[in-house]
């Protein structure tokens, strides 16, 4: 049976990428911020692990790759998660930097950080 990691699936794209791959027999590892958010959107899904956390935390990365480990084996990542930010967008210029490193942090460095 093959095995895809979701971040970001509790809505939009992931939500629906984990209806459809389990409605493909897929076992998937699933993730997002909200915990009740994930529980509700993989609800009634088989052969998953819904793993709530920030994408951003050391931690919550280690406890995805225990379970990927745990299937030993990954053929599908689907990297969703992420963050707008400030919301109305506003110029790059009048950015708040904090705001943006929160936005670089997890749409960026986080897919990437080990």
């Amino acid at each position: 049976m093959p095995v895809a990691l979701i971040t970001g699936a509790s809505h939009g794209l992931g939500r629906a990428t984990a209806q459809a791959l389990a409605g493909r027999g897929w076992s998937l590892i699933t993730d997002a911020r909200g915990e009740s958010d994930l529980a509700a959107a993989m609800y009634g899904l088989s052969g998953v692990a819904a793993i709530p956390g920030d994408v951003t935390d050391p931690g919550h990365r280690a406890s995805l790759a225990a379970e990927v480990g745990r299937h030993g084996r990954l053929d599908a990542l689907v990297n969703n998660a992420s963050t707008l930010g400030v919301r109305p967008l506003p110029p790059l210029l009048g950015y708040d930097i904090g705001a943006l490193r929160t936005v670089c942090e997890v749409n960026v460095l986080a897919p990437l950080d080990r």
